[in-house]
């Protein structure tokens, strides 16, 4: 069937065979991997794929592809907006100056900044209160002025007053306005709130001057009565303090007792111990031990006796005298009538020395008990004295507040009797014949205000929310690829009829465009044959089946052999371009017990992969898809698979796959593994931008290089205007109605 081009074609051996290029990201991760975080101007188009924002050409553009609508729409708005301005009643204004004199504020005792105060006339000049006042005097002393203004309906006065009188600011006065549809009343009732205004701001403040005055003398009363009652406590407090300091000797005193205390405790304590180490003792001589007992004269004596007669009794027994014997027995009564009495002798002493004890505790109670009182005292005296302290302080507060008070008072009566108001009347009002509204200006100004952002601003507006891609500028420049060619519009019959148009020669628009588009390939290819290259879409229906098969004929007709093979396997359609059915290809190949051919031999005689011959030349051949699946990547990443790739790179000079779209599945991205280039094709004014880019940025993700975009289905002159818009990222983003359309001709794919 196929003769070898020359001896660089033969296959390599098996164990040497490549499994596929080598890949930059696995398709795994590429398939499931969702948006990466990008730049949300990019989101919206508002940068090129250089990065910058958008700029005045490309505002231009937007204007220029609509600027019909924009002009249309901007007259309508802007006759609208002159007729409203223009339609307004005629009004007259007049005005009236105030001049205003810096003073002091009373209540804070300080220069009110001048500023703050010609803010507060304006406000002020402009209340309902300032209404009310003027309504009640001045318009209804005024027949004529209350009749003007809807009088003597006391509401309708309110209602045309503050519809009429504005104030301000006028550098350093005060401008009152007054606006009315007659010039004499417009200046009439300018008069009237010069007069009654001051006199309204006279009343204001006298009335503040006198809620002040009743204030301060109802605090200066307050103040004064509590003066009196804290000089009475300092009274009271200094004759206390006089009586301690009177006492005296105090001081002395507590030096004396702290000389005295702390012996008398010792001793206190010294003989409290000796009475417990004597009621604690039953032996005579541990009693006769303590010191105190031992030197006592009438223990010592009794002392003495005993002993004494201790050493008779002792001689006695050494003599050798019977136990009977009337000396021994004697001496014997005698021993013991002196212990006796030497017990006698150390109870006596004891209770001398409790009698003892019991004065020198008396005694030390006493003296802390008369300690305690005196220092007691002296505190209380400095208590007094922290007291006293306080109380002056609150004294000469009193004092500095009531003498304030007593000041302002003086004060607020003198401004009473000189005069209240510092308002000065610059100039009086007259009448303004020359009306101000309508105001023909304001009129041109805002027609041409609205009509220059609707000629800017609705095509900008529009374009921003319209997300199609509008124009071959717009193309490239959004996705940042060459369109390499353009192929015109057709309808779906006239598709069927032209799959093969190349061939057949039946359409001489459409061949001159893929003259353009093979040119075009020529011009930015690297590689030099045999190449590979892979043809997809963002979505269905964008004719990339049709763009693949012409391709490869003109590619045939250039003399080179050329393979077309269906690797949408989920979707094929190259059999029915061609007019063929879809029961020999790749995938019954794949699951054929058949070997990957090595040799044209083979190749012809596969009756598995049954290679179709397409048109009168030798040079084009076609691989159906052989069925179709709904999971094809293991079979895509098979080394079955990429052995029989590996095959047809040997005997032919440019193989073409066609492939799924990648926006909706990751078949191409498989497949992109096996190719050297790819071309990427877009249906003309029908895709959202977004989609489009994604889709595109999966295929490059994969390493693949595109050579550029195949824009079909071009309606008229591409237009460079440019429309923004955004939308989600991530396979499957197209919605269930893109798969059940993609999927609608699963039956006739098994034909």
């Amino acid at each position: 069937m196929w003769k070898k081009k020359d001896s660089e074609r033969s296959p390599l051996p098996r164990s040497e065979m490549p499994s596929g290029r080598a890949r930059q990201k696995s398709p795994v991760s590429v398939a499931g991997e969702r948006a990466e975080s990008v730049d949300l101007e990019e989101l919206l188009g508002l940068k090129d794929q250089g990065g910058s924002s958008m700029s005045l050409v490309d505002i231009w553009y937007l204007i220029r592809e609509r600027w019909l609508l924009g002009t249309i729409v901007g007259l309508v708005l802007a006759a609208i907006a002159a007729t409203v301005i223009m339609t307004q009643p005629k009004r007259y204004e007049s005005f009236i100056h105030f001049d205003l004199k810096s003073e002091v504020n009373i209540m804070e005792n300080a220069f009110v900044a001048r500023e703050g105060e010609l803010d507060a006339h304006v406000a002020k000049a402009t209340s309902q209160n300032f209404f009310d006042y003027l309504a009640e005097n001045g318009i209804a002393d005024n027949p004529e002025l209350s009749s003007a203004l809807g009088g003597p309906d006391k509401i309708a006065i309110l209602n045309q007053l503050s519809k009429s009188i504005t104030a301000s600011r006028a550098g350093e006065f005060i401008r009152v306005n007054v606006r009315s549809a007659d010039p004499k009343v417009a200046e009439s009732l300018a008069n009237e709130i010069g007069l009654y205004y001051r006199l309204y701001d006279e009343e204001q403040k006298s009335a503040e001057l006198d809620n002040s005055e009743k204030s301060l003398e109802k605090s200066l009363l307050e103040s004064q009565t509590k003066l009196e009652e804290v000089n009475r406590q300092l009274n009271e407090l200094n004759q206390a303090t006089q009586r301690i300091d009177g006492f005296d000797g105090i001081t002395n005193r507590l030096q004396v007792l702290d000389i005295e205390i702390p012996p008398l405790e010792a001793e206190v304590q010294k003989k409290a111990k000796i009475l417990e180490n004597i009621k604690s003792s039953e032996d005579i001589e541990k009693k006769l031990a303590i010191s105190d007992i031992a030197i006592n004269d009438q223990v010592q004596k009794v002392e003495a006796r005993y002993q004494e007669a201790v050493a008779h009794l002792a001689k006695l027994d050494g003599s050798g005298l019977g136990p009977n014997h009337p000396d021994l027995i004697e001496a014997k009564d005698n021993l013991q009538s002196e212990r006796s009495n030497l017990e006698n002798a150390i109870r006596t002493a004891t209770v001398v020395l409790e009698r003892d004890f019991e004065l020198q505790e008396t005694q030390l109670k006493k003296l802390l008990a008369e300690k305690e009182s005196l220092t007691g005292r002296i505190e209380n005296r400095g208590e007094n004295a922290g007291e006293f302290a306080k109380l002056q302080t609150q004294r000469d507060t009193l004092s500095a507040r009531i003498k304030d008070h007593q000041s302002s008072l003086s004060e607020i009566r003198v401004s009473k009797d000189a005069g209240l108001s510092n308002l000065g009347i610059i100039d009086k009002a007259l009448p303004n014949y020359v009306p101000v509204t309508p105001d023909k200006r304001l009129a041109i100004l805002a027609s041409l205000a609205v009509f220059s952002m609707s000629l800017v601003g609705l095509p900008v507006v529009i374009g921003l929310l319209d997300t199609r891609l509008k124009s071959i500028g717009e193309i490239e420049k959004f996705l940042g690829l060459d369109v390499l060619a353009t192929v015109p519009a057709k309808s779906e019959k006239e598709i069927e009829d032209l799959g093969l148009a190349v061939i057949m020669g039946n359409d001489e628009p459409v061949i001159e465009s893929f003259r353009v588009l093979y040119s075009s390939i020529r011009m930015v290819s690297k590689n030099e044959y045999p190449q590979t290259m892979l043809v997809t879409s963002s979505a269905p229906s964008e004719g990339k089946s049709f763009i693949t098969t012409n391709l490869g004929a003109f590619f045939a007709e250039q003399g080179k052999r050329t393979l077309i093979i269906d690797c949408d396997f989920r979707r094929p359609s190259q059999h029915r371009n061609v007019k063929e059915t879809n029961d020999q290809g790749v995938i019954r190949w794949y699951h054929s017990n058949e070997p990957v051919p090595e040799d044209p031999d083979q190749f012809s005689e596969s009756k598995a992969l049954g290679f179709l011959a397409l048109g009168e030349t030798e040079n084009l051949y076609l691989l159906r898809a052989g069925g179709s699946t709904k999971s094809p990547t293991g079979m895509i990443e098979s080394p079955r698979f990429a052995q029989l790739v590996h095959s047809l790179r040997a005997y032919f000079d440019v193989i073409l796959f066609d492939t799924p779209p990648v926006g909706l599945f990751p078949d191409a991205v498989f497949v992109a593994d096996y190719t050297d280039e790819a071309l990427f094709v877009t249906k003309f004014r029908e895709l959202n931008r977004h989609k489009q880019k994604f889709a595109l940025s999966q295929l490059q993700k994969s390493g693949c290089n595109v050579l550029g975009i195949v824009v079909n289905y071009l309606t008229s002159r591409a237009a460079t205007g440019y429309g923004y818009g955004y939308s989600d990222y991530g396979y499957g983003h197209y919605g269930s109605k893109d798969y059940a359309r993609y999927y609608q001709s699963d039956d006739d794919s098994k034909k």
